[in-house]
């Protein structure tokens, strides 16, 4: 096989929505990846200009609730997918190569990861980073009970909490006029305080925050997380290989206009042409 180049290598990964948001990726299959990604650049962005402000960001179970997740990890076959049948017996094939099988344990649903950021001296916490996970947003009691939670839990003990949604939806984990007219926003609530957004929309960059501490606040580049973790995953490269970008794999195209989704659909092709030049 012939390898690839550098240059194929990176407009592989950097796909076709460089410095802005991949609508594709709001399918709960890919936007998974995104969000532990994401979680982890952040942390990677934030750790050192917060430890010399004597704060330390670390990674701790999210408030969300949800359901029917894809496995963090998966082990795909490159030829075509077969329905194992019933006489498969792994513990006796595992045997038979003389290695141990492992014991059957009952199933956990993994932490949903979400950033909280303490003060290294009194332990306090300081503020919470969630980024919201798109079936969060159409299952209402997970809705109610997460929003509840967001209150009880963390606000009216003084925590400031930061939303970042970067998935299209006609819910919204906070409903006012302002998120509902951009397609993606950033929400920063202050304990006694009204909500502040940030809102962002289609082919245009994720805008920066000012991330909330004690009395001070730092700058928060949303765009180089979410490309470090969009290319750490290769997500334009996973999303090519099973769905070539189709429009009807594109989580709620109503919600686009008809020139918006011409100009993805352009975007996509100019990537995948140029991939072919590379080849």
């Amino acid at each position: 096989m012939k390898p690839y180049s550098l240059e194929y290598i990176q407009h592989y990964k950097q796909g076709a929505f460089a410095g802005t948001v991949d609508p594709w990726v709001e399918n709960g299959r890919y936007f998974q990846q995104l969000h532990s990604g994401m979680i982890n650049s952040l942390q990677d962005q934030l750790q050192d200009v917060l430890i010399a402000r004597g704060y330390q960001a670390g990674k701790e179970a999210s408030l969300q609730i949800f359901a029917g997740r894809e496995p963090d990890i998966y082990v795909e076959s490159l030829t075509p997918k077969e329905t194992p049948g019933a006489h498969w017996d792994y513990d006796a094939a595992a045997t038979a190569l003389a290695v141990e099988p492992g014991i059957p344990v009952a199933m956990q649903d993994d932490d949903l990861d979400a950033l909280h950021i303490h003060d290294m001296q009194t332990g306090d916490l300081i503020t919470v980073i969630e980024i919201v996970l798109p079936c969060n947003k159409t299952h209402v009691p997970e809705m109610t009970l997460y929003q509840v939670q967001r209150s009880t839990v963390f606000l009216t003990r003084g925590v400031h909490v930061v939303e970042i949604d970067l998935t299209r939806s006609i819910k919204r984990l906070l409903f006012n006029a302002l998120t509902q007219h951009h397609a993606y926003h950033t929400a920063i609530f202050l304990p006694h305080d009204l909500p502040r957004v940030v809102g962002y929309d289609v082919m245009q960059p994720i805008k920066p925050f000012a991330l909330p501490l004690r009395n001070e606040v730092l700058p928060v580049n949303l765009q180089m997380a979410y490309d470090a973790a969009y290319q750490r995953g290769a997500l334009a490269g996973l999303i090519l290989r099973e769905t070539d970008y189709a429009l009807d794999d594109l989580p709620f195209p109503s919600l686009l206009t008809e020139a918006q989704q011409q100009i993805l659909r352009q975007a996509v092709q100019a990537w995948k042409t140029r991939l072919a030049e590379l080849e």
